[in-house]
């Protein structure tokens, strides 16, 4: 079987987005299987319940002072850990992936990026900025403070650069020709 001459090849053409599509088609889904960590983080999120019940329990029934509350099943121990827990859960745990599949007469290409709410680039340049301009802040207000920059401080300035400059970046996949292919099978099975 030979190929015309007129069929552009995946060498001879620099982008892939050039040629019209036989087929073209997009799923956002996770790009793991979580049942595993789904339990773990139902279990973190009981404790933390536990604690806000707890909390609640010692400060409005058994009107107990600050000092003699509990420290971790406290009610705002109960508090932070939830929302830390519902955070990791949904935006690391179950993070979802946009897949874009294009299949041409020659090669299939893939593009995948990771799926965040279109506001998720202004919270991390926000974040990142704040926090650059709180430890400025306090090296400019107490010169001693220049330590910090030393330790856990100074080690957080780097990934908050790098958020200042986040993009959502696309991933690019393209197969070789369908000619060198004799048989292909995708199977990608979710426990």
């Amino acid at each position: 079987m030979s190929q015309n001459n007129d069929t552009p090849t995946l060498a001879n053409i620099k982008n892939t987005n050039r040629l019209l599509p036989i087929m073209e088609w997009s799923i956002k889904t996770r790009q793991h299987a979580s049942r595993f960590m789904d339990i773990g983080m139902a279990a973190m999120l009981i404790l933390g319940l536990t604690a806000i019940a707890n909390g609640m329990h010692e400060v409005y029934i058994l009107n107990l002072s600050e000092k003699d509350q509990s420290t971790f099943l406290s009610l705002h121990a109960g508090f932070a850990w939830t929302i830390m827990t519902i955070y990791l859960w949904k935006l690391v745990v179950r993070q979802k992936k946009i897949y874009h599949y294009k299949i041409n007469r020659t090669f299939g290409t893939q593009e995948s990026q990771l799926h965040f709410p279109r506001i998720a680039n202004y919270i991390f340049k926000s974040i990142s900025a704040f926090f650059l301009i709180a430890i400025i802040g306090a090296c400019i207000y107490d010169p001693s403070m220049l330590l910090i920059l030393a330790g856990p401080a100074g080690m957080a300035i780097i990934p908050a650069k790098f958020f200042l400059g986040w993009k959502n970046e696309t991933h690019t996949e393209t197969s070789s020709n369908w000619d060198k292919y004799k048989f292909v099978t995708v199977d990608r099975k979710k426990i």
